[in-house]
């Protein structure tokens, strides 16, 4: 807390609480077989394009956790954690009043970065919504690259999310996830499958962990 003081008078002192968030670190990790044939007769450098392609494979599943994690062996998501507030639509289905509820359940110092989050099966919904002067919520995106809005909140598509539910609010404050361990690469020959087989093991290992922090 602050206090108002006056000139020369003793300041009052103050405290601060703090909480020791736990985030758990999950391994994920994959590993496949080339035959020695198949690298030594490929117009390209096929171990690189499977290194490049797991890479890929390891942020999709980063978004995959961040969303719809559902912890125990993996991060939790955002719309697992049991801890952030939800509210029900009215009876009849999602309305434009449902849209503002959920924008003013967020604290104010939140709203400014805020963003709505959603399966792309709703757009259809959303985009049909309009407020009481028959104004359609939904602004196409004024730019190639640059999200729609409702609003003026951007709108973020995810496959992952559920298809009944709406998250909005400041993603980068609420959600911590921790790179452990940055994808790591091994390209080995040093086991028995390979030497036995004459094939080569690609190896990678990714260990995350995440979870919502500010509910």
């Amino acid at each position: 807390e602050v206090y108002w003081t006056t000139e020369g008078e003793t300041k009052t002192t103050t405290t601060m609480d703090f909480r020791q968030p736990t985030i758990t670190a999950y391994k994920m990790a994959a590993i496949i077989y080339l035959t020695d044939e198949l690298i030594d007769d490929s117009a390209f450098d096929l171990t690189n394009v499977l290194i490049r392609r797991f890479a890929e494979r390891v942020a999709e599943e980063e978004d995959h956790v961040i969303v719809n994690g559902a912890g125990a062996t993996r991060p939790t998501g955002i719309f697992v954690n049991a801890t952030v507030p939800t509210r029900n639509c009215t009876a009849t289905g999602l309305t434009f009043d449902d849209i503002i509820n959920l924008i003013y359940d967020l604290p104010v110092k939140y709203r400014s970065n805020s963003r709505f989050l959603i399966h792309p099966n709703l757009v259809r919904e959303l985009r049909l919504l309009k407020d009481g002067n028959n104004r359609y919520l939904w602004q196409d995106s004024i730019a190639p690259g640059q999200p729609a809005t409702i609003y003026g909140y951007p709108v973020i598509e995810n496959y992952w999310c559920p298809v009944t539910q709406i998250a909005f609010g400041d993603y980068k404050q609420g959600y911590w996830l921790g790179d452990r361990q940055k994808l790591t690469v091994k390209v080995s020959t040093d086991n028995t499958t390979s030497f036995t087989q004459d094939k080569t093991a690609i190896r990678v290992v990714a260990r995350i962990g995440g979870d919502v922090i500010i509910t």
